[in-house]
């Protein structure tokens, strides 16, 4: 997919914080997102995304890596062994059949029948396999969350 979904999420999470934090309390003008580890990395990402301009006024990212960087499709492997792994894909990561986009809407269908904690048991049994998801992969595109 050329969308990083998750970004796209944090961005609109966003939009409802502003326009939202003053019934809890809360001032619009002072905005402050926080991640620890990938979660810091993708805090560094969002303030300096163009989407999320004026929406954010400080951040705190923790224990991210230094060299953290975006790479297009880095975790798209992962995310094949994951479906498998689920039961929302019968076929390898590497199998040609991820090219049509009516299988892989097909899949994401059924992922999103997919308790959060049936996907997050499927991290360790990839993992045993030797998938890794590697900290946050960069979208493309004219909607693009990313800066690159």
């Amino acid at each position: 997919m050329d969308l990083n979904a998750g970004f796209h999420d944090l961005i609109h999470a966003l939009k409802w914080i502003k326009k939202e934090i003053t019934t809890f309390g809360g001032d619009s003008e002072r905005v402050t997102v926080m991640g620890h580890s990938g979660g810091g990395g993708m805090t560094k990402t969002l303030a300096m995304s163009p989407k999320a301009k004026h929406m954010i006024n400080q951040m705190i990212a923790m224990s991210q890596s230094s060299d953290y960087s975006l790479v297009k499709d880095k975790n798209e492997a992962a995310s094949r062994a994951a479906a498998q792994e689920v039961g929302c894909a019968n076929f390898d990561p590497s199998d040609k059949k991820w090219d049509s986009l009516k299988v892989v809407e097909k899949v994401i269908k059924c992922l999103r029948t997919k308790s959060g904690k049936e996907l997050t048991e499927a991290q360790p049994k990839i993992e045993e396999k030797g998938y890794q998801f590697r900290y946050a992969a960069q979208d493309s595109g004219e909607n693009a969350v990313s800066f690159i």
